[in-house]
Order: C-alpha cells, then sequence, then structure tokens
C-alpha cells in the first residue's frame, strides 16, 4: 500500500508541472556467447568453474526500455562442470522498465537525469528445491554521464518469493541495481575497445535466520572488457562478490572471472 501511495503521489505532482514534449526512440541488440568462468561463489560450498551459454537483450520500444539476460550452466554437459547434474542449471534475470516520461507525455529531464521510469527487476534460476526467486519494484532513471553509451540505475524494493528456503515469501530489503558502458578505443570503422558492466546491491536484509555471521548487505559488481569486430567480441569479465545470495558462509565472498566470445544481433 504505501508503495501505491508513493507513485500516485509523484505521479500527481509531476502531472501539475510543464515540461516539453516527451520524445520515443527505439534500437534491439541481442548477444549470444560462451564463456567459461571460473572461481565462481558458492554460498553452500566450495567456488565453481563451468563453461555457459549466455543470451542477453537490450531493447527498446518507446515507452519500454528492456534488459534481459539468461545463463545456462553446463552447456557442454560434462562431467568437469561444477553444475553437471544439479536441478537448477539457468539464472534468469530480467529488468522492463517503463517511462515515465513517456507515460505523461512530458520530458521530465533534470540536470544529468535524461529520463525517469517505473522499474521492475527479476532474479532468479529453475531447478525443483532451493531455488531463487527475487522481485524487485522501484524507480529508475537514465544518466548522461561523461562519454558513457548509456548508464542506468534503479531503486526497488525487494520481496522474495523464492530464497532457498530463507525468508520467503515477504519484503526483504532494497535493491540498488546500475548498468553502464563506455568506448576506451575506437581503432578504425570495425574495431574498438569498451568497458561496462552492472552492479547489484541488497541493503537493509533481514539478518534473522542468516546466522551468527549475517550481513544486512549483499552484492555483485561486474565489469567487462570487450574487443569487437563488427559483430564478433571477446570479452573478458571480473565480478566482485560479497555476501552472494545473502549467505556470508563458504565461498560466497569469492570473486569470479570469466573469457568468452560472443556475437551480436543488431536491429
Amino acid at each position: 500500500m504505501k508503495i501505491k501511495i508513493f507513485f500516485f503521489t509523484i505521479l500527481f505532482i509531476l502531472n501539475t508541472i510543464s515540461f516539453a514534449k516527451y520524445a520515443p526512440y527505439n534500437y534491439n541488440t541481442i548477444n549470444i556467447g560462451i564463456f567459461k568462468s571460473k572461481n565462481n561463489p558458492n554460498a553452500f560450498g566450495n567456488p565453481t568453474k563451468d563453461v555457459l551459454l549466455e543470451l542477453e537483450g537490450s531493447n527498446r520500444y518507446k515507452l519500454l526500455d528492456l534488459y534481459w539476460l539468461m545463463d545456462r550452466n553446463d552447456i557442454l554437459e560434462s562431467p568437469k562442470s561444477d553444475s553437471h547434474g544439479d536441478s537448477s542449471t539457468v539464472f534468469t534475470k530480467i529488468n522492463p522498465r517503463i517511462s515515465l516520461d513517456g507515460l505523461l507525455d512530458k520530458d521530465l529531464s533534470i540536470g544529468p537525469i535524461n529520463e525517469w521510469f517505473i522499474s521492475y527487476l527479476y532474479r532468479g534460476t529453475n531447478g525443483n528445491n532451493g531455488r531463487l526467486g527475487i522481485h524487485n519494484i522501484g524507480l529508475g532513471v537514465s544518466i548522461d554521464y561523461f562519454n558513457f553509451n548509456y548508464f542506468k540505475v534503479n531503486l526497488m524494493k525487494k520481496y522474495n518469493n523464492r530464497n532457498y528456503f530463507t525468508h520467503e515469501k515477504q519484503w526483504d530489503g532494497v535493491t540498488l541495481s546500475f548498468a553502464y558502458e563506455t568506448l576506451i578505443k575506437q581503432f578504425n570503422e570495425d574495431i574498438k575497445l569498451t568497458f561496462g558492466g552492472w552492479g547489484d546491491l541488497d541493503f537493509g536484509l533481514n539478518k534473522e535466520e542468516r546466522g551468527e555471521n549475517g550481513k544486512s548487505y549483499a552484492y555483485s559488481w561486474s565489469n567487462n572488457l570487450k574487443l569487437s569486430y563488427k559483430n564478433v567480441s571477446l570479452v573478458y569479465t571480473y565480478q566482485i562478490n560479497d555476501n552472494f545470495t545473502g549467505r556470508n558462509q563458504y565461498s560466497s565472498d569469492k570473486n569470479n572471472q570469466s573469457f568468452g566470445i560472443t556475437y551480436s544481433f543488431m536491429f
């Protein structure tokens, strides 16, 4: 109820102010890649290694700004994979955002913020027992920041539908998420080097049921270097983790890295 009142209050205030008309735009990018990863954090045992298939998309259609990602572990079905034989093999992340500027047909940009959104984020896995399924709802912005191609930030209330049997079916803290990309060097028309990444910070977590070493925060911060030739890219990623899945145990603080190759479809 408090969230509904908050959104309706924001909409009422914005609707009473006179702004320039909103101008929509569209684009679509889909990436498919294969990555070899190691030292992946694991809150239930030793760090893991794997070869995974990744599908990733950034899509914009008028009011809808959509980011989505799917990682399929053990893509080679190899006994050497630490995910081999697990029922949970797919991680999914979906972040649709609806433009408040577009809903009100007004340009709400102010300072470095060029657009406002109602933002929803889902993070989850498949599998039978011990699944992850987290929902987030809140506000988001797109920011003009130096020479970044994009810089997106969301601040959302967090709800655990599934959380490996801990704090399920309840609100549990707040999530600050962000994503960014910038061009480092354009060598010629076809070759370029870019730097990008994303981060998810959960804070205000309920420490009950998380043990005496439980923390009130958890985060993952991933950064990548991408060397691209036309639509093909070589990618190195280094990810910093703390209290992975909200559990301060085993290798939940392990930082991981991966190497991979991707192909991009742009239309």
